[in-house]
């Protein structure tokens, strides 16, 4: 816990640490300041990617160094150079593990909160918690006799998060506990009634999967044109759902004929048969399945709506709302948003960005704007909408995602929508699940993430969501 790291921190420093500084009061705050950002840092692991996009393993020598810094900085100059201290150490010291350009973000925020000139007043606090402040102790028994009285656990506020936080690191532990008792059950042995049962999961499986699309006609229909790009975007969403539902009908009717000593029972096939007793989305429909983190049940009912939703954009033309969530590839989406304003306005596409306006109501517009597209499908964690006021609130008690209501993506130009007058805006990163973690893609950023949206931080600065790890989802694990 925070309490017994920063007893661990202290119990290592030398009986002499915290003497012979030029600054000693100074010296020793920030000391502990920096001792505090390095029990948050770790502290905040544990509770998964609203902690950390990645977890990262800070070590005590990054602390050390800031140490070290932290002594010379002080005894060569008379100010303390705050933005130095925090440069160093959220970007440099501790920055150097960090990979991620949201929690590179993250890090330099949280630093901020300790290391600053209101650190020296006895009225600042951490948190909300009163009892999270800095002492004017001066050694090093009397720091720790100060560590020993803090609470023997810190709740989510003291790391910036909501008290919601607990429950989902109490909800992935019971997922995980429920996945390692599955993965502990016996694969051998069952005999026929196994079999049968894998036998009757493989056709109900083969009867929920959608029929293919016929490309020729789609593509027929929706031809490439310079002047609207979402034609192209409908043709290669459909190519890429095709593969996922041809490799579903091929790898099923095979595993069933397997079954029947028709075919050989591969590996892949043997797998197959595995995760339909689990109730898992297979690996041999992983590689052409979109990002998600559905059991198999969900996942098929995800797949007939989403398949659902395509047909109902070839047969009615383009939607007026688009559902993204339903979107294999949301990144292409948005480039075609972005090139359908360019092309336009003739306006070169790396001069444009966009900017966000949220509806009144929940109710899906009938209408197409004039540029940019009317967004729906989206969830938020961490913070909750509130839609009369346009703006983002605290989260309300055991409520975890909120939804979104439809978001207008608006293409302008970077020098118009910079003059604009939006007041504080949070740059909230939208994923398309909440792991938020991915592979790293050929355009350098994570395949998970899809565009930071401009959301309207109310009362509240910018900084507070970025530590709550307020984020948006395109598709929720049930």
């Amino acid at each position: 816990g925070l309490r017994a790291n920063l007893q661990r921190t202290y119990l290592s420093l030398d009986s002499r640490a915290l003497e012979g500084c030029a600054q000693p009061v100074p010296f020793r705050k920030l000391l502990f300041a920096f001792a505090f950002f390095h029990a948050v840092v770790q502290e905040r692991r544990r509770f998964g990617p609203i902690g950390w996009n990645i977890p990262y393993d800070f070590t005590n020598e990054d602390f050390n160094v800031c140490k070290l810094q932290l002594r010379i900085f002080l005894d060569q100059y008379s100010e303390v150079p705050y933005e130095v201290l925090r440069t160093i150490g959220a970007r440099i010291n501790y920055g150097g593990r960090v990979t991620d350009d949201k929690d590179k973000r993250l890090i330099s925020t949280l630093l901020e909160t300790y290391v600053c000139p209101d650190i020296l007043s006895p009225s600042y606090t951490f948190c909300s918690r009163t009892e999270y402040f800095c002492s004017n102790a001066e050694t090093r028994e009397e720091w720790l006799e100060f560590i020993r009285n803090l609470p023997v656990t810190a709740g989510p506020e003291v790391f910036g998060l909501h008290p919601n936080a607990n429950i989902s690191v109490a909800v992935r532990e019971a997922r995980q506990l429920v996945h390692d008792i599955t993965t502990l059950i016996p694969q051998a042995g069952g005999g026929d009634t196994e079999a049968d049962s894998t036998l009757t999961l493989a056709q109900q499986a083969e009867a929920a999967t959608p029929e293919l699309f016929d490309e020729v006609y789609v593509a027929a229909r929706f031809p490439i044109r310079y002047e609207e790009s979402m034609n192209t975007v409908l043709v290669q969403e459909i190519e890429r759902y095709n593969r996922l539902l041809s490799r579903m009908r091929v790898t099923l009717a095979d595993f069933q004929k397997a079954l029947k000593g028709l075919v050989v029972m591969s590996e892949d096939l043997e797998s197959l048969g595995h995760s339909l007793l689990e109730g898992a989305v297979p690996k041999v429909w992983e590689a052409y399945s979109f990002l998600s983190m559905k059991p198999l049940p969900s996942w098929l009912n995800d797949v007939k709506a989403r398949v659902a939703f395509l047909r109902r954009w070839i047969s009615g033309g383009t939607p007026a709302t688009f559902w993204m969530s339903g979107l294999y590839f949301p990144q292409g989406f948005l480039t075609g948003t972005m090139q359908n304003y360019a092309r336009k306005h003739h306006i070169p596409i790396d001069r444009i960005t966009f900017t966000f306006e949220f509806a009144n109501t929940m109710i899906e517009p009938m209408e197409h704007p004039a540029d940019g597209c009317h967004v729906s499908g989206l969830w938020l964690e961490g913070a909750r909408w509130v839609l009369n006021d346009h703006r983002l609130d605290w989260s309300n008690p055991k409520q975890l995602f909120t939804q979104m209501p439809v978001v207008t993506f608006l293409p302008m130009p970077e020098d118009v929508a910079e003059a604009r007058d939006t007041g504080v805006l949070y740059a909230c990163p939208s994923y398309k699940v909440v792991s938020r973690a991915g592979a790293l893609s050929t355009t350098g950023r994570s395949t998970n993430f899809v565009q930071m949206i401009d959301v309207p931080s109310g009362p509240f600065t910018t900084s507070v969501w970025t530590k709550a790890g307020v984020a948006i989802f395109l598709s929720l694990p049930d």
